[in-house]
């Protein structure tokens, strides 16, 4: 089967025909995500994401649906109160962004969130609004950061407080030029955000801090390799977090695969590190997974016993993209 975009917005129609028949409680699904690329497809597979609004509390805020072993269907379920107050939508850097980007609305009982988009989009990209947004982003990075004072070892759960603080002042720092960094895409396009704010040298920064600068690539085939086992493991549980469900274990291999055969492999680590973190943080220590997940930690400069370096080292990541906000900010008036 060809996968063309057409034929991932067809399905996305047709999955939303559906799921309004079945559910009442839906007032609007809107599209979001890689579809609005020119080409959403990396490494033949990719995402639908939709976001459904329903009038009450939603059963769960995130569900993973299987289209094919290339495709699934990423959904995002949102009560409508969060919606009532339009006008702070422009500040909020999760919500924010994507209800401004999408251009699909697939179902709006009565037009009402063509409504709120228009109040939410109208000077959306005015330089204060950005600035909050920007901040908003730093400081839950920060917050994230003053979770792991004091740790003195890299577990899976202190290492998913680590890249979240990573991901989101990253994500500050390109949020000036663009959308936050979309997650397969994270290392490749920081390069050019780097450069849209004068300063490469934080990507280096990210590289190092990371382990990624001084990781033996020589061996990385092989890691790939014990990765890709540990996703697939019989051991994990049924219950997973969405970001890493079964159904989306072709999303990240072929994209790392990909990335191995293009030279792109920071791109690789990048994936590997932020799905393992994820899977290992709900298993059990004694899973040869999550053993296996540890040493490769150690590779990437974790080492047992000097976590603290690490979250020293982040303090200072985090200090370099607060200097770059608040440069720009004097600039523009933000």
């Amino acid at each position: 089967m060809r996968i063309t975009r057409d034929l991932l917005l067809n399905a996305a129609k047709d999955f939303v025909t559906r799921s309004v028949k079945a559910d009442r409680s839906i007032t609007a699904i809107y599209l979001t995500g890689s579809l609005f690329t020119d080409n959403p497809l990396f490494g033949g597979t990719t995402d639908i994401d939709l976001v459904f609004v329903h009038d009450r509390i939603p059963i769960a805020p995130r569900e993973i649906h299987r289209f094919t072993d290339e495709i699934t269907l990423d959904l995002y379920h949102h009560n409508q109160a969060i919606y009532e107050q339009p006008r702070l939508l422009r500040v909020d850097p999760t919500l924010g962004p994507p209800i401004n980007s999408t251009r699909i609305i697939l179902h709006d009982s009565q037009h009402w969130f063509e409504y709120t988009q228009a109040i939410i989009t109208a000077q959306f990209d005015r330089a204060d609004y950005q600035g909050e947004r920007i901040r908003k982003l730093a400081a839950d990075a920060r917050a994230a950061w003053w979770h792991l004072e004091g740790k003195e070892n890299a577990t899976p759960k202190e290492m998913v407080s680590f890249i979240e603080s990573v991901e989101l002042a990253t994500n500050a720092v390109a949020s000036i030029s663009g959308l936050p960094l979309a997650e397969r895409r994270f290392m490749l396009g920081l390069p050019e955000r780097c450069q849209a704010v004068e300063n490469p040298q934080f990507g280096l920064a990210l590289a190092s801090l990371l382990g990624f600068s001084t990781f033996d690539f020589s061996a990385l085939e092989e890691w790939i390799n014990r990765w890709s086992a540990a996703l697939s493991s019989p051991d994990n549980p049924s219950s997973v977090p969405p970001g890493i469900h079964p159904y989306r274990r072709l999303y990240y291999s072929n994209a790392v695969k990909s990335y191995f055969k293009d030279g792109q492999l920071e791109s690789c680590l990048w994936i590997m590190l932020k799905t393992w973190t994820a899977l290992s943080s709900y298993l059990s220590s004694r899973i040869t997974g999550v053993k296996e997940y540890s040493v490769f930690l150690s590779a990437l400069g974790f080492v047992k016993g000097s976590f603290q370096e690490k979250v020293t080292s982040l303090d200072s990541y985090l200090d370099a993209s607060e200097d770059i906000i608040k440069l720009w900010a004097q600039e523009v008036g933000a």
